[in-house]
């Protein structure tokens, strides 16, 4: 029986470089056993005693070193199915702005990084998930809303 689980995060790092938008994607390392060299936002696991935006927090901090200015919670929910442990997999998606000038330092789980405009992005992405996340974070972004509606307050 397929079983339904909500333990991973997905989340979207952007910042404005001039008046530009810029995504950060991250390319999985040619170890990882899942999506090798697959180009990807930031993805993790929650702990189990983590709650999703723990977990997130955690996870930007792991795989890229940035500090961020805001987060936001997406409205987006990703969804996959992981044929390996027969599980349906839901995934929150969050966004960070980071300051423009914030160096990434990679974990080991990736072999690169680029900061790219949103069409160059997409054309990296191959998960349909992270792509459709993207677009609505660029079209929240573009919009306005993803200040007044979707910022967290953490700090």
């Amino acid at each position: 029986m397929v079983q339904f689980l909500c333990n991973t995060i997905m989340a979207h790092a952007f910042r404005k470089k001039n008046i530009a938008l810029e995504y950060l994607i991250l390319k999985r390392s040619a170890e990882e056993i899942v999506y090798a060299n697959v180009w990807q936002c930031i993805t993790g696991t929650i702990d189990n005693d983590e709650t999703a935006l723990q977990t997130v927090l955690r996870e930007l901090k792991e795989e890229t070193s940035l500090n961020y200015l805001k987060i936001f919670n997406l409205p987006y929910l990703a969804q996959f199915f992981n044929y390996n442990r027969n599980t349906v997999n839901f995934s929150p998606c969050f966004a960070f702005e980071i300051i423009d000038s914030e160096e990434v330092t990679i974990s080991e789980e990736h072999s690169d990084y680029k900061w790219l405009k949103l069409e160059q992005a997409l054309e990296y992405l191959l998960i349909p998930s992270h792509k459709e996340s993207l677009l609505l974070l660029n079209d929240l972004l573009i919009s306005g809303k993803l200040y007044d509606v979707f910022e967290i307050k953490t700090k």
